[in-house]
Parts: structure tokens; sequence; C-alpha cells
């Protein structure tokens, strides 16, 4: 064999050296996807920080009631509030049956969230006369609600 077989060759040891920096840029850019990682890029104003908000919605969307009776928590009804805020919040809610202009106060509630974190609330009991109504679930300090329209019925 021949020296020439055996060894590298000239552009191999040039591509070595290129092949680590490549390495070493995966690795890094692998590395700033993580969340400490993301949160050095954000820190050094490279990277936007992350949408703050908060999530609300019904647990049983496709069941919820077509008819409430008055008196009795709406079936089906429960739903979900979860804190994506970035930070630990308090979220008080209220809970209204509204017709028109009219809104009637049914409950409140409130619950402390971790970044995160997410809880389920039962809805409280509807109290409405006879009739089309909105059963509306409101964040109290923020804007976020949802709702859905029901027949009230007399118990």
């Amino acid at each position: 064999m021949s020296d020439e077989q055996n060894s590298p060759g000239p552009d191999s040891s040039r591509w070595l050296p290129l092949g680590a920096a490549a390495g070493a840029v995966l690795a890094v850019t692998l590395l700033l996807q993580t969340g400490p990682g993301g949160s050095v890029l954000h820190g050094l104003g490279l990277a936007e920080k992350p949408p703050s908000f908060t999530e609300m919605s019904f647990l049983h969307p496709r069941e919820l009631p077509a008819r409430i009776t008055t008196g009795q928590a709406p079936a089906k009804a429960e739903f979900e509030i979860r804190n994506r805020t970035g930070e630990k919040q308090v979220y008080r809610w209220v809970a209204l049956a509204v017709r028109g202009r009219t809104e009637v106060r049914l409950g409140t509630g409130s619950v402390t969230l971790a970044d995160g974190e997410r809880t389920t609330v039962k809805p409280p009991a509807a109290r409405c006369t006879p009739g089309p109504v909105h059963y509306v679930i409101r964040l109290e300090t923020r804007r976020e609600s949802l709702g859905f329209h029901a027949d009230c019925e007399a118990a």
C-alpha cells in the first residue's frame, strides 16, 4: 500500500474544523430552543416574550344544555380556567343570566393559579324567568368571557 492511500488527503483536514463548527452551531441552536435558552435570548433582547393570556373553555362544549331550569345548575356547563400569563394570577369570575340589557348575577368565585395551572369550576344555579337567556361566565378583572344560549324553564 502506498502512503497516499493511508493518508487522509489534503482536503480532509480542512473539513474537520468546519464540521466541529457546524456541530457547535447546531448544539447552541438546540440549547436556545429550551426554556432556559429562550430566557437567555429574551434577556438579551434577541427574542420576543411569549404571549400572555388566559384560556377559558367549557369542558363539554357540544353538550351544553338547550334548556336550563331556574334554581338548578346547568348540566354539562362546567368550565375551565387556565393561566398562561407567565406568573401567578388571581381570577375572579361572575356568572350571569343575560336577557337583552338585563343581567342577573347568579354567583361569583375566585381561584389563584400558578402559570400553566388550570382548574375546573362547577357553574352556579340559574335564576331566570321562563324564556331565552344567555348564561355567561365573565372574568371580572379581564376581558375574557364565555357563554351559551338556552331556554330557561320554571322549576
